[in-house]
Parts: structure tokens; sequence; C-alpha cells
């Protein structure tokens, strides 16, 4: 396709989308003008699945090839899945075939967004291939399933950790996020005074029930130790906090006490010297009485509650 036939053809796409919506974003106008034919499958697609209230056809016959690995027609699924409840759930052996080690990370977290938005219509997919060995299907399969809470997913999750004989730190964060009861009692067995990770979770999933539990005064101990140790590593890490101004500096002094470190900043940029960063500290979970290797890194730091 020439350059001519191709702004012609941008041109024409962005016009029948800004008729067709009234609107257009400037992104995806600056997408129709380098890949036309891309925007104009998307567009195909979504006005396929919009006609039929959001139905997902079987066939993707008007998607390029690998057109489920383009964060946009995946993102649609997940807009019309929120609007049309069910209307999607066709996608999702698609959705999990596409999470898989070779993706980046913006297509997986894509495909766990229109999993959580289709919902538990996914859950039983989720769960079969969120045992595979593949860790993008462990961790991302398995964070969907903490944002679907039903007693399923918390099923399938438990099943899981109680067949693989050990627990990573994701599935741990994701029952806490689903925070069914029954995931109490199986994270108990393996808890031991200090683990953090598990103190926490049980912390949570016991107040969220309102079970009692006698340890409860300790688990709070347990994480209210952890997050000093977080803080004083962080405050080591920005160093102290000092006066810049003597009290004897008039403004135009105290501009001149500012202009070094600044100074030494633009240098550090411009010669390429790394910043020096603590190092980082994250760990998995661990069985009673026997703790498990480091593994792969959980995906997402989650808020405490």
């Amino acid at each position: 396709m020439t350059d001519t036939n191709r702004e012609q053809q941008a041109e024409a796409l962005i016009a029948k989308m800004k008729a067709a919506r009234g609107y257009m974003y400037p992104e995806w106008e600056f997408a129709a003008r380098q890949d036309p034919e891309f925007v104009a499958a998307y567009n195909r697609l979504y006005e396929e699945m919009k006609q039929r209230r959001g139905a997902v056809s079987t066939r993707w016959a008007d998607a390029p090839p690998n057109g489920l690995d383009n964060c946009p027609i995946i993102e649609t699924i997940a807009q019309l899945a929120r609007k049309f409840p069910g209307s999607c759930d066709e996608a999702v052996p698609l959705l999990v075939e596409t999470v898989d080690d070779k993706q980046g990370d913006f297509v997986l977290e894509a495909c766990e967004t229109a999993l959580v938005a289709i919902g538990p219509a996914a859950v039983g997919a989720l769960a079969e291939a969120m045992r595979d060995d593949d860790i993008s299907r462990q961790i991302y399969l398995s964070g969907a399933l903490a944002h679907i809470p039903t007693e399923r997913a918390a099923r399938d999750l438990m099943d899981w950790i109680e067949s693989s004989g050990g627990a990573e730190e994701y599935q741990i964060e994701a029952l806490k996020d689903i925070g069914h009861p029954a995931a109490i009692d199986l994270l108990y067995e393996w808890w031991e005074p200090g683990d953090y990770l598990l103190s926490e979770a049980l912390l949570v999933l016991c107040e969220v029930n309102g079970v009692h539990a006698p340890e409860l005064p300790e688990w709070r101990d347990d994480v209210a130790e952890q997050d000093e140790e977080i803080e004083q590593a962080l405050s080591e890490a920005r160093g102290p906090l000092i006066d810049l101004y003597p009290p004897d500096l008039d403004e135009d002094e105290q501009e001149d006490v500012l202009e070094p470190p600044l100074l030494a900043t633009r240098t550090r940029r411009e010669t390429g010297q790394p910043k020096q960063r603590p190092a980082g500290k994250h760990r998995e979970v661990s069985k009673k009485g026997k703790k498990k290797p480091a593994a792969q890194k959980k995906k997402a730091q989650k808020k405490k509650k």
C-alpha cells in the first residue's frame, strides 16, 4: 500500500468512526493513521459485537493474524462484557490461551481485566489453566480469580494449593482478596510465628468474616512489626531529613544552597550514573516447617487493608 493510499484509507476510516460514535479519541485517530488496516479490523469487530448486543463472534474472521494479542481488541471485550453481562462468555478460551510467558505485561493485564469483566463464567477455564507450568498463567489467571469472589473460585484455588503441597505468595494474596472463610483453616495449617505474609492473610480473612481466633493479637503484631521494618527501610533509603537553610541565610543565599544538589542530579543523569536503591525484599509463601526457595515475584503489590 502506498503512502497516499494509506492516508486516504485512514481519513475515510476516521470519518466513518467519528460518524458512528460521534467522537474519536486522539490516540485512536493516531493509530488509524499509523495502521489503518488494524484499526479497521478492530472497528469491524467492535461493530459486530455491538450489533449482536455484545455477543462475541466465534470465528474472529475480521481480526488480523494474532489479533487477540492486541490490547485494543481485548479491552473491547472487557467493555462489552461489563455492558452486556454474559455476552462475551465465548471469548474465555481465547483470552485464557493468550495468557503465557510470550506476552508482554500490557496484554497479560488486559486479558486478566477482560476475564474479570466476564466473571463467574470464566472460573472453570481459569481453574484448569492456572495449574499450567507457565508462571504467567499461574500469576495472572489466579489474579483474575481473586477478583471473582465466588465460593467456587476460592475452592479451586484451595484445591490447587493442597494438591501442590504448598502455596505461593500470589495464591495466598488471591485467597485473601476473595475473602472466603474456608481459606482460614487451610492457611492456618502453614502459619508459624513471624510469618508476616500468612499473618496478614489470616488477619484479613478473620476480620472480614467475623472469626475470633486466639492468634489474632499475634497476627496484628506480626503485621505491625513488618510495617515498621518496611518504613525503616524506606526511611534509610531516603536518608535523614536535613535543614537546607541555615537560619541566617536570605532568599538569594538559599538558592545558592539548593543549586549544588540540583547540579549533581543533572550531572548524574547526563553521565548515566545509576541511582542507588536499596535491595528489594520479597518472599514467597512457606509451608509450615519447610521454607520454599525464592519463586517468581508476585504480579503487583496489593494495598494493605
